[in-house]
C-alpha cells in the first residue's frame, strides 16, 4: 500500500501552544508526509509538523477605525466623527507615524475578550448603542443587585437613581465603554480594545459628571458580587477616601484588576495625591495620557511614584450616548414674574476671554450695576420659568452676585416638575410643591461668580414639563448691590439615538485603553491572576523616554507587548563551583 500524501495522526500526549501565543496549533495533533514510492512494510518520513490554526489578519472594517489613532497611527488628521460634538484638539494634530499601541498586530494574536467582564463605573452606558449592545453584560437571575430590586435584564446598576437603568445620561460613560469594547469588524463606527466582552455598566455618577462616595462604593461592591474581572474608573479627587479606599482592598482581594484615571490638572501626583490612583493597592493601575506623538498630553497629570504608565487620551473617537441639544436663553423674557418680583432685564458689559462684550442678564434689584443699586431688604424675591424636559437634562449657569455674609442673604436655585401645561401657571418650583434646590449661594459685598452644571434628570426626564426658578432672599440688612444672571442654558440628551459617536480627550480615555489591553491579556491567558495581567500590561509596555520621569514604568501601553510578554522566572538561585 502505497502513501502518496500527508496523513494525521492523532495523538494521546497533549501538545500546549507557544508561550507567547504567536504560533498556535492543534493539541494533540500531528500531521506526517511519507516519502513517495515507500512500500508499508519500510516506511520512512518526508516530514513531520504540527496541527497549525492560522487566522484572519485582523484589520476591522469599521467604518471610523481609520480615526482610531491609537489602534494605528498613521500620521492621520483627527476630525470630529459627526457635526454637533467635539471639535479636535489641535495639539499635534495631525501625529507621528506608528505612535500607537500595536493592536492591529495584537489582534493578529487575539481579539476576543468574550470570557472576561469589565465594569464601567461611570456616567451609565447606553447599552441599546448599534456598536455596544451585543458586548453588554447580561447578569440574568443570578445577578446581584446593590442599588436597584432587580438587575435581572438592565445589562448592571444605576446607584444614582435606583429606580431607573444604568442608562447614560450624559455620554462620558458610553465613550469610556466603546475605547473597550465596541465591537469589531462589525462595518459600524469604531472598534474596541476588545472586539467582544461584557461590558457591565455601572452608574455611579449623575449626568454632570458628578458621583458620591456612597454610590462608588456600592458600584465596586456590585462588580465584586457579580464577579467583574476589571473595574475602569474614569474619574478621580484629590482627597483621601478611607471608605472609597477599603472598597478597592475589597476589589483586590477579589482578584479584580483597577484601572482608574491619572487626571487632566497638569499635577504631579506624588507632590497632590489624586484618588483613587495614591492609594497605592497593588490591583490599581493608574493612567496617564498620551497626545498623538506620543508625548505626555498638556493636561495630564503625572507622577514618577504614583502614575504607572501613559496611553492614548487626546482626540480619541468612540462611541456616545446620543445626540445633544443645547437651548441657550436670551434672558430677554419670559421669566416670571421677572417684571412684577422685582427681577428684570438688563444689558450688561463684561470681559469674556479677554473681551469686552455686552450681554443680556435677568437681574436684581432691576437697575442693578454692581456699583451702587441695592437690593430689597426683607425680600424674597421670585422668577421662574417652565421648560421642556428631557432625558439627560442639566442646566448651565453663569451668575455673578454680591451678598453680605453676615446677615441671612442668599441666592436660591430650584427646580421642579411642572404639573400641567407650561401656560398655566403655578406659582414656579416654590408654590408648585416638591422643589428641589440646586443651590444656595451667599457670599461678602464684594464680587462672586458661578459657572456651574446643575443636574435636572431625576424629575425633568419622565414631564413634558419643569420649571426653573431663582430666589433672592434678604434679612434687615444691609443690602447690597443683589445678582446678575448671563447665561443660561439647558443641554439635553436625546439617548433614543442609538448610532452617534464623539470625540473626547483626557486621562478619562487612557484609562480603558488599559483597561481593554487587560481584558485582552486575561482572555488570551484564563488562568493569569489580576496580577500577572496587570504586570504583562506594564513591563510589556514599550520604553517611552516621555515618560521616564513621569510614571513609575517608563512606559506606554502596547498591546503586543502585553499579550507577548513572558513573566520572568523566580526562585531561581545560581550556584558557583
Amino acid at each position: 500500500m502505497k502513501q502518496i500524501g500527508a496523513i494525521l495522526i492523532m495523538l494521546l500526549v497533549a501538545a500546549s501552544a507557544s508561550a507567547n501565543m504567536r504560533v498556535e496549533f492543534v493539541p494533540g495533533e500531528i500531521i506526517v508526509k511519507f516519502k513517495p514510492a515507500v512500500i508499508e512494510a519500510e516506511p520512512e518520513v518526508e516530514y513531520a509538523q504540527p496541527n497549525y490554526i492560522y487566522r484572519t489578519m485582523a484589520v476591522p472594517n469599521d467604518p471610523l477605525a481609520s480615526q482610531q489613532w491609537a489602534v494605528q497611527n498613521t500620521g492621520q488628521t483627527i476630525v470630529t466623527p459627526a457635526t454637533g460634538f467635539t471639535a479636535p484638539d489641535s495639539v499635534a494634530n495631525p501625529g507621528t507615524l506608528s505612535a500607537d499601541m500595536n493592536l492591529t498586530q495584537a489582534w493578529d494574536i487575539h481579539h476576543d475578550c468574550g470570557s472576561i467582564i469589565v465594569a464601567v463605573l461611570d456616567t451609565g452606558i447606553n447599552y441599546n448603542h448599534e456598536d455596544l449592545s451585543a458586548n453588554m453584560w447580561t447578569g440574568g437571575p443570578s445577578c446581584t443587585p446593590e442599588c436597584r430590586a432587580s438587575c435581572t435584564g438592565i445589562n448592571g446598576d444605576n446607584c444614582v437613581d435606583n429606580t431607573k437603568t444604568p442608562m447614560d445620561d450624559n455620554g462620558h460613560g458610553t465613550h469610556v465603554a466603546g475605547i473597550i469594547g465596541a465591537v469589531g469588524n462589525n462595518n459600524k463606527g469604531t472598534t474596541g480594545i476588545c472586539w467582544s466582552t461584557q461590558l457591565m455598566a455601572v452608574k455611579v455618577m449623575d449626568n454632570t459628571g458628578a458621583g458620591t462616595t456612597a454610590n462608588i462604593v456600592k458600584g465596586i461592591d456590585f462588580a465584586i458580587a457579580n464577579s467583574a474581572n476589571v473595574i475602569n474608573m474614569s474619574l478621580g479627587y484629590y482627597t483621601y477616601d478611607a471608605t472609597l479606599y477599603t472598597a478597592l482592598s475589597n476589589a483586590n482581594s477579589a482578584g479584580i484588576a483597577v484601572v482608574a484615571a491619572a487626571g487632566n490638572d497638569t499635577n504631579d501626583n506624588d507632590s497632590t495625591p489624586f484618588y483613587p490612583c495614591d492609594y497605592g493597592l497593588p490591583n490599581i493601575v493608574c493612567v496617564a495620557a498620551l497626545d498623538q506623538t506620543f508625548n505626555l498630553a498638556t493636561f495630564s497629570n503625572y507622577g514618577q511614584s504614583s502614575v504607572t504608565l501613559g496611553a492614548p487620551g487626546v482626540n480619541i473617537v468612540s462611541t456616545w450616548a446620543g445626540t445633544e441639544t443645547v437651548a441657550t436663553d436670551q434672558l430677554t423674557g419670559g421669566w416670571i414674574p421677572a417684571q412684577t418680583g422685582n427681577w428684570s432685564y438688563e444689558p450688561l458689559s463684561a470681559y469674556q476671554n479677554g473681551s469686552l462684550v455686552s450681554l443680556n442678564a435677568l437681574v436684581d434689584p432691576p437697575n442693578y450695576d454692581g456699583v451702587a443699586a441695592l437690593y430689597n431688604l426683607s425680600a424674597d424675591d421670585q422668577a421662574y420659568k417652565y421648560f421642556a424636559g428631557a432625558a439627560g437634562a442639566s442646566v448651565l449657569l453663569q451668575l455673578q452676585y454680591f451678598m453680605f455674609l453676615n446677615t441671612p442673604d442668599l441666592m436660591n436655585i430650584s427646580y421642579v416638575v411642572g404639573k400641567a401645561n407650561p401656560f398655566v401657571q403655578y406659582g414656579g418650583p416654590w408654590v408648585a410643591g416638591g422643589a428641589v434646590q440646586l443651590d444656595s449661594v451667599t457670599g461678602s459685598s464684594s464680587s462672586n461668580a458661578v459657572n456651574a452644571t446643575y443636574d435636572i434628570t431625576p424629575q425633568c426626564t419622565d414631564t413634558p414639563w419643569c420649571s426653573i426658578g431663582f430666589a433672592l432672599e434678604s434679612g434687615t440688612g444691609p443690602a447690597s448691590f443683589g445678582v446678575a444672571i448671563i447665561s443660561f442654558k439647558i443641554d439635553s440628551l436625546d439617548n433614543t439615538v442609538t448610532n452617534a459617536y464623539n470625540l473626547e480627550e483626557g486621562t478619562s480615555m487612557a484609562a480603558p485603553q488599559v483597561a481593554g489591553i487587560i481584558a485582552l491579556v486575561m482572555a488570551a491567558n484564563p488562568n493569569y491572576t489580576a496580577q500577572q495581567a496587570i504586570n504583562a500590561v506594564v513591563y510589556g509596555g514599550v520604553p517611552n523616554a516621555n515618560l521616564t520621569q513621569v510614571t513609575t514604568s517608563g512606559n506606554s501601553a502596547n498591546a503586543l507587548g502585553a499579550l507577548t510578554y513572558i513573566s520572568p522566572p523566580t526562585g531561581l538561585v545560581i550556584k558557583q563551583n
